[in-house]
C-alpha cells in the first residue's frame, strides 16, 4: 500500500494502517532523538531550579522538607531516566516512550498538584503560587510528546481530566475568591498545549506522508532502471558516472533463437504474440538470474546475455552452459499456442569484450567485439534444440559438460571453424 492510500488519519492523528503508524513512530523518535535531548535537559535544570519557588511556599522546615522529597525523590529520577535515554540508540528503547512520556507527564504535573494537597500547614501555602508550577509543567510535557513524537491524544484524555481533578482539590482545601479563575486559566492551558501539540503532530505527518512518496516515487525508479540495466551500472548511472564503457577481459555470451516462432507469430493475434513472449522471456530471466548470468537484451524472439559482465566472474563459462541447457529443455518440454512445438537455437563464445553504456533518454548496455560476434554466429550456424559452442568454451568447461564434435564449420565471417554441440554435464 503507497504512502498516499494509506496516510488517511484517525482523529487523534494516528493512521488508519498500523505499519505506516509504526514507521512513522520510528522516524519521528530518530528525527526528535537530538531535539528530546535539549529538551529533557532544559526541563530537568528548570525543575531542580524551582527549589525556590518551594521555600517560598513552604511556610516552614517540615513543609519544605515534604516538597523536596515529592520534587527530588519522585520527580527528578524520572528527569533524569528520560535524559539518559535520551542518548541511547532509540532502538533500545523505542518502545518504552509512550510509558516514559505518560511517566514523566505525571511527575512533572502531578508533583506540583501532590505538593499542595499533601502540605499539613495549609495557612502557610499559597494555593496561587503553584499556577507557575502547574503551567511550565503542561508545556514542558507537551513540548516532549511533541517532540517525541508520542500519541498527542494522550494530553487531552488523560492530563486534561487529571489536572482539572487536582486542581478541584487543591481549591477547595485552599478555598479563595479566584477559584473559579484558577481552573479556567490552568485548564485553558492544558487544552492549548495539547493543540499545539496536535498541530505540531499533524504537520510532521504531513511532511512524512510527503517523504514517503517521495521515497516511493525514487524507489519505483529505481527499480525501473535496476530492471532495465545491471544493478552495477544503474548504481554508476545513479552516481552521476558517465561515460560507462568497460574493457572486460574475459566473459561468456549467449544468444538464443526461437525457431519456427515467426511463422506461429502470423497466425496469432497479437495480444497472443506478445503474451507468449512475455511469458516465456520472463521465464528466460529467472533462469538467467538463478545462474548468475545478465540479460542484455530481446530482439524480437531473440534472447542475449552474458556472463563475466558488468561483475566478473571466474566460472562465467559454466554459469552460461548451466542456463543454455535449462533454456533448451524448457522451451523442448513447452507446448506452444495451438499445442505447437517449438525449439531453442542457442549459441555461445568465451573471450575478451567492450561492455557500455549507450542512449541519453532510453539507456541500453550492450556489448561489442569479436566475441560477441561470435557468439552470434554460433547461434544463427547452430542446430535447432541444441547448444553451439566454440573451442574457447569447451576449453573453459575443462571436462565438466559433455560435448560433441561438429567438425569444421564454415561460419560466416569467421571461416572454418571448429565446433562443438553441448549435450549435458558429465557425471
Amino acid at each position: 500500500m503507497t504512502a498516499a492510500r494509506a496516510g488517511r488519519r484517525r482523529w487523534n492523528q494516528r493512521f488508519a494502517d498500523g505499519a505506516l503508524e509504526d514507521d512513522y513512530q520510528r522516524r519521528a523518535a530518530e528525527a526528535g532523538q537530538a531535539q528530546f535531548r535539549v529538551v529533557a535537559a532544559i526541563a530537568l535544570a528548570l525543575w531542580l531550579a524551582m527549589y525556590a519557588l518551594d521555600r517560598q511556599t513552604a511556610g516552614s522546615d517540615d513543609n519544605l522538607h515534604r516538597l523536596l522529597l515529592l520534587r527530588y525523590a519522585v520527580a527528578t529520577p524520572i528527569g533524569v531516566l528520560a535524559a539518559a535515554l535520551g542518548w541511547l540508540p532509540i532502538q533500545r528503547f523505542q518502545h518504552l516512550r509512550p510509558a516514559l512520556a505518560v511517566a514523566l507527564v505525571a511527575a512533572y504535573i502531578g508533583t506540583p498538584i501532590a505538593m499542595a494537597l499533601t502540605v499539613p500547614e495549609p495557612a502557610a501555602f499559597d494555593a496561587y503560587s503553584m499556577v507557575p508550577a502547574i503551567l511550565a509543567s503542561v508545556v514542558a510535557a507537551c513540548g516532549l510528546f511533541a517532540l517525541w513524537g508520542v500519541r498527542w491524544d494522550v494530553i487531552g484524555l488523560g492530563v486534561l481530566p487529571a489536572v482539572t481533578v487536582g486542581w478541584l482539590a487543591i481549591v477547595r482545601r485552599y478555598p479563595t475568591a479566584d477559584d473559579a479563575t484558577s481552573i479556567v486559566s490552568t485548564v485553558l492551558a492544558v487544552v492549548a498545549a495539547g493543540l499545539v501539540a496536535w498541530w505540531i503532530d499533524g504537520a510532521r505527518r504531513e511532511a512524512f506522508v510527503a517523504a514517503r512518496r517521495v521515497e516511493e516515487e525514487e524507489a519505483r525508479s529505481q527499480t525501473l532502471i535496476e530492471n532495465m540495466l545491471p544493478a552495477p551500472i544503474a548504481a554508476q548511472l545513479k552516481a552521476g558516472v558517465t561515460p560507462i564503457a568497460e574493457q572486460v577481459a574475459d566473459a561468456t555470451v549467449l544468444f538464443g533463437d526461437l525457431v519456427g516462432f515467426t511463422p506461429l507469430a502470423a497466425e496469432l493475434a497479437p495480444t497472443e504474440v506478445v503474451a507468449t513472449l512475455d511469458e516465456l522471456f520472463t521465464e528466460l530471466d529467472e533462469i538467467a538470474q538463478r545462474h548468475g548470468v545478465e540479460k542484455i537484451q530481446t530482439i524480437g524472439d531473440a534472447y542475449m546475455a552474458v556472463c563475466g559482465a558488468p561483475t566478473p566472474r571466474v566460472d562465467h563459462a559454466a554459469a552460461v552452459a548451466e542456463m543454455a541447457l535449462e533454456m533448451r529443455d524448457l522451451v523442448a518440454g513447452r507446448a506452444f499456442a495451438g499445442g505447437r512445438r517449438l525449439e531453442l537455437r542457442i549459441g555461445m563464445h568465451s573471450g575478451p569484450l567492450v561492455a557500455g553504456v549507450i542512449g541519453k533518454k532510453k539507456f541500453v548496455y550492450d556489448l561489442w567485439g569479436d566475441t560477441v560476434n561470435t557468439a552470434s554466429r554460433m547461434e544463427s550456424h547452430g542446430v535447432p534444440g541444441k547448444v553451439h559452442v566454440t573451442a574457447a568454451v569447451r576449453a573453459r568447461l575443462d571436462g565438466r559438460y559433455q560435448l560433441v564434435p561438429r567438425g569444421p564449420q564454415a561460419i560466416k565471417g569467421k571461416g572454418e571453424m571448429e565446433t562443438w554441440l553441448l549435450e549435458r554435464r558429465s557425471d
